[in-house]
């Protein structure tokens, strides 16, 4: 284990890390940011995932939160080596697709007629690989009192906003979001 202070407050708990086990596209942008405003470092890319299977202790001292993934983390490694509170952000899933697609194409530039055939079955594999991450998230905490599911998209942001609150042990009054799109969404599949 690993000493270090308690940095969170999460339902009258101190914990040392937050750990967001959501896919990307689940609102992990919003979270880094709002994080970064009210002083808590934070990591937002997939990296931390691959540093938790390799039991990278340095790499965790960098910050306090974590997020944005695309497969599981080493979470046992994690929560026996953390005093941590995870949680599994979401988000529904047709609305999820929809993000990670336009995502995915505009980080190739292309048109979206050009883009959907050979992408449709890799998106259909996401889909089943997503819904595989939930189902071990799930199992991993089933009986655990240091987890939380949180839908960052489709929940009012004052409801987020008090769960960060109430995990973080700070008061977070507003959400601060991720940067628009250059293009507008009409560009985009709906």
């Amino acid at each position: 284990m690993v000493e270090s202070p308690s940095l969170f407050r999460c339902d009258g708990m101190n914990k040392e890390k937050l750990f967001f086990v959501g896919n990307n596209k689940t609102g992990t942008t919003t979270i880094h940011r709002t994080f970064q405003k009210y002083g808590i470092s934070s990591i937002h890319n997939a990296n931390w995932i691959s540093r938790s299977w390799d039991c990278d202790e340095e790499y965790f001292q960098r910050a306090e939160a974590f997020s944005d993934g695309i497969r599981v983390a080493n979470l046992p490694w994690l929560d026996q080596t953390y005093d941590a509170f995870f949680i599994l952000n979401t988000r529904n899933v047709r609305d999820w697709v929809v993000s990670e697609w336009n995502h995915r194409r505009r980080r190739r530039n292309r048109d979206p007629n050009v883009y959907f055939g050979p992408e449709k079955e890799r998106l259909i594999q996401r889909i089943k690989y997503r819904n595989v991450h939930h189902r071990e998230v799930l199992r991993y905490f089933s009986d655990r009192d240091n987890f939380m599911i949180l839908n960052v998209a489709d929940s009012p942001n004052d409801i987020v906003a008090e769960h960060l609150s109430k995990v973080s042990g700070i008061g977070i009054d507003a959400l601060v979001f991720g940067q628009p799109h250059k293009k507008p969404a009409s560009e985009y599949v709906k």
